[in-house]
């Protein structure tokens, strides 16, 4: 066991607290543009027993970056569903057609739209006898009809 006498030396040190400072960053981040869901008026149901205009929803807006711009390729599905017993059939822009995915008499449709944000304008496209067709969709409207047959 050690000890220490009155003549041993004695060693003081001193610790001071730091005193560094952290600024926030000046730099701003512009955001993406994104092209708004709500360029397109859906249509809703018509509240009838059973309806003949149903709801259309929108779902899964994803938005990918233009290279190194702030614009943006985005995508967003559109669905409509008819009740049991019942077909439905989804049109564009107040009777300008529809989707290809009508021809099979579904009872349920789900569709992608894709838009450019620098165009702000949201499109269906289908590829029928190897050329892709394509329609600016402004607005969507879906009806359900009993089955045929």
């Amino acid at each position: 066991m050690a000890t220490s006498s009155a003549s041993d030396p004695v060693i003081s040190s001193t610790v001071s607290p730091s005193s560094s400072t952290v600024s926030p960053s000046s730099s701003t981040v512009t955001p993406l543009n994104v092209c708004s869901p709500e360029l397109i008026t859906y249509g809703v149901g018509d509240g009838g027993n059973p309806e003949f205009l149903v709801d259309v929803t929108y779902s899964g807006l994803t938005s990918t970056q233009i290279g190194n711009t702030q614009e943006t390729t985005s995508t967003l599905t559109v669905s409509c569903a008819a009740i049991d017993g019942y077909n439905v059939y989804m049109m564009f822009n107040v009777g300008q057609g529809g989707p290809q995915e009508n021809m099979n008499f579904p009872q349920n449709i789900d569709i992608t739209l894709t838009c450019d944000s620098r165009a702000e304008v949201w499109v269906y496209s289908a590829v029928v006898g190897g050329e892709t067709f394509t329609r600016d969709v402004m607005s969507v409207r879906c009806q359900q009809v009993a089955n045929i047959g």
